[in-house]
């Protein structure tokens, strides 16, 4: 299968090279997608880099490639990046065009980044990314259209080959590689920079820089290049030019790409769906949205296509599995609902092959139904005119997964036979997940009672203790009305009665906030001063500095929560800071935040920041690297109490720096 682009013919996404995949192979052998040393295999192997932006389309904030490519392996993972060579290979029409495709892509890459650094013009990612795609419509051509090499051959010219391409095939490698950048969320400044990197520096005046970089880049690895008009054209000393055309001419040649490798690692035909689909046979997780995903990047990767519509057979009609929360699935499955497909229909493609559980393929018509109306409102619905479907039996449990296609299917092929192996694997762990939550479901009441008498017997035991302990607090502070201790007896005993009053909510069942709650924000900052400034601060060397106006307004939220907030924040950042490190505690009064008057807190420490993969789930309850003690959900904690409350709470943290987190809590009657 392949992607529409708009184009008057199919395309196929570009493959690596011989040499590429044996490389990708090699390094995928221990399985962690994430090493560095696949890390690196993937950043040189522009192919790669193509199908996986389109797998996940580039999102806004990615700011580098290394990091883009990373998360987008560990996502797939080795099994499904495996396939996707093997899969890949099929379309590889000419190996040497393939290496000298990469060589020229990575040449241009290096050499369109190292003119953004010069230059200062440019962000380093978006050069790069143009100079990878410039050669990534010529390759998808390659592998598309059969005889484009030799037909690149009769071509003595750059405007020639342009020529020939628009009148054989009604486009040009630029076109569909800028169509390409866009179906992989590459901005259009890249667009624009591939579908003007030809043309004359004249033309390019007023143009925006990456365009101006790409065509510097361009010219420079043309032989001769002329670098003094280069240099009036890019405005960048022809000294540099010269030293970056010669650094970078030969940056490329490297094992990767000059291979002795010419042969490409492939399946014999006869056990090429039975390999790929046991290579993808794990890649599904256990929850809808989990499973969902995992076939929505495998069907891009593989076929370059959607996922399939998953429809399963309940009492004689065929409705769609859960849809999670995407409201556009949502949408589709409510209008399946009312389409009725029912699995006795005989004149439907869709139901002929659930009951003959063979794939069957249909051209269902255009702009009126060919055959069947259902069918026909299915393929419109899927943005197509024809279906493909894929049928499944688990157990007796049936259903389909169906496909729009773009034109007439032409027989069963090896790659729908793949595509229904995936299909059937998708089905397989949708019903797996059905019956586990239906198992929760039957024996949850029984576990919640479990554990709530468990937790009842603690707090009963627990009770006893910290009641005499309160006691004796209150009587020694009788006692010792005098004692200068930075910490008074009556503030600890009032902590214990907290611990109390904590354990007892833990076997009460949680109650709505309710709407005449306030609290003193100078009142709890200030107890919390008193009772841990010098235990958690003074006394491990560390400082507390708070700066609040007198008379901030009440804060509609209760002063047990409000204190759990704060509590959580003081003490993670005071076993953050360093010896003689300080936290400060400061507000600038009343902001207006999500429309409403919020009194504003800012805990602001000089730590040493938080670790990037702490900040990836800030308000998620995580395994703590603290020790025993920190069970990792205090931040949660917060953030579920000042959403309950409808506040708000930001954070901003640099390396070796420290961290800030700003609190926005609305004011009573507001």
């Amino acid at each position: 299968m392949s992607f529409n682009l708009s184009l008057p013919f199919p395309l196929h996404l570009p493959p690596p090279s011989a040499a590429q995949a044996v490389a990708l192979l090699d390094v995928l052998n221990d399985g962690d997608v994430t090493a560095d040393a696949v890390i690196e295999t993937a950043l040189v192997t522009p192919s790669l880099i193509v199908a996986l932006l389109w797998m996940t389309p580039l999102k806004a904030g990615e700011d580098t490639l290394r990091t883009a490519m990373t998360q987008r392996l560990s996502t797939a993972g080795a099994p499904l990046i495996r396939a996707w060579v093997l899969q890949a290979g099929g379309h590889l029409s000419d190996n040497d065009f393939a290496s000298a495709n990469a060589a020229r892509s990575l040449h241009l890459s290096s050499l369109t980044t190292a003119l953004a650094s010069a230059s200062g013009m440019y962000e380093h990612m978006a050069a790069q990314l143009a100079g990878l795609w410039m050669g990534a419509g010529e390759l998808s051509l390659a592998a598309s259209i059969p005889n484009y090499v030799q037909m690149l051959e009769g071509s003595d010219s750059i405007d020639a080959r342009f020529d020939m391409e628009q009148e054989h095939l009604g486009t040009d490698h630029l076109q569909v590689a800028s169509r390409l950048a866009d179906a992989c969320g590459l901005g259009v400044d890249i667009q624009d920079a591939l579908l003007m990197s030809r043309l004359n520096p004249a033309r390019l005046e007023g143009a925006h820089p990456l365009s101006r970089l790409l065509h510097t880049a361009t010219q420079l690895t043309r032989t001769p290049a002329d670098i003094d008009a280069i240099a009036r054209f890019s405005g960048i000393a022809a000294a540099t030019l010269s030293d970056l055309r010669e650094r970078y001419s030969s940056s490329v040649s490297t094992d990767l790409i000059h291979s002795a490798h010419s042969v490409y690692p492939m399946v014999p035909s006869a056990w090429r769906t039975t390999v790929l689909a046991s290579l993808t046979a794990d890649i599904f997780g256990s929850l809808a949205d989990h499973i969902d995903n995992s076939l929505t990047r495998a069907f891009r990767l593989l076929f370059c296509a959607p996922a399939p519509l998953l429809l399963k057979e309940e009492s004689g009609r065929l409705i769609p599995f859960a849809t999670g929360t995407d409201p556009g699935a949502q949408t589709l499955a409510r209008r399946l609902r009312e389409l009725e497909l029912n699995v006795d229909d005989a004149s439907s493609v869709v139901s002929l092959a659930v009951r003959s559980q063979a794939i069957t393929t249909q051209y269902v018509g255009r702009d009126a139904p060919s055959r069947n109306t259902k069918d026909w409102h299915v393929a419109r619905w899927l943005g197509h005119r024809s279906l493909t479907c894929l049928p499944f039996d688990i157990g007796g449990q049936r259903g389909v997964g169906v496909v729009g296609e773009r034109d007439d299917p032409a027989g069963i092929t090896a790659e729908q036979r793949l595509m229904a192996q995936l299909v059937q694997q998708a089905a397989r762990s949708h019903f797996r997940d059905a019956l586990y939550r239906h198992q929760v479901d039957a024996h949850g009441e029984q576990i919640r009672e479990d554990i709530m008498a468990h937790v009842r017997r603690i707090k009963h035991e627990a009770s006893g203790p910290l009641t005499v302990l309160q006691a004796q607090l209150s009587l020694l502070a009788e006692q010792d009305e005098d004692s200068d201790s930075p910490v008074s007896l009556h503030e600890i005993s009032h902590e214990v009665a907290r611990v109390n009053e904590l354990l007892s909510e833990l076997v009460t069942p949680p109650t709505a906030v309710a709407s005449s709650t306030e609290a003193s924000i100078n009142a709890e900052v200030g107890r919390l001063r008193e009772l841990y400034g010098h235990t958690l601060f003074e006394q491990r060397g560390r400082h507390l500095d708070v700066r609040l106006p007198p008379s901030l307004p009440p804060v509609a939220i209760t002063p047990k929560a409000l204190t759990q907030v704060l509590l959580n924040l003081v003490r993670n950042a005071a076993e953050a800071l360093p010896e003689s490190g300080t936290l400060s505690i400061r507000s600038s009064g009343v902001a207006i935040t999500g429309g409403r008057p919020c009194v504003e807190i800012l805990l602001k420490d000089d730590g040493p920041g938080l670790p990037l993969e702490r900040q990836k789930a800030l308000f998620e309850a995580a395994p703590s690297t603290k020790g025993e003690d920190h069970q990792g959900i205090g931040l949660s904690i917060v953030k579920q109490l000042l959403d309950e409350h409808g506040a708000y709470i930001f954070c901003r943290t640099i390396k070796n720096q420290g961290t800030s987190f700003q609190i926005y809590i609305p004011v009573v009657d507001c």
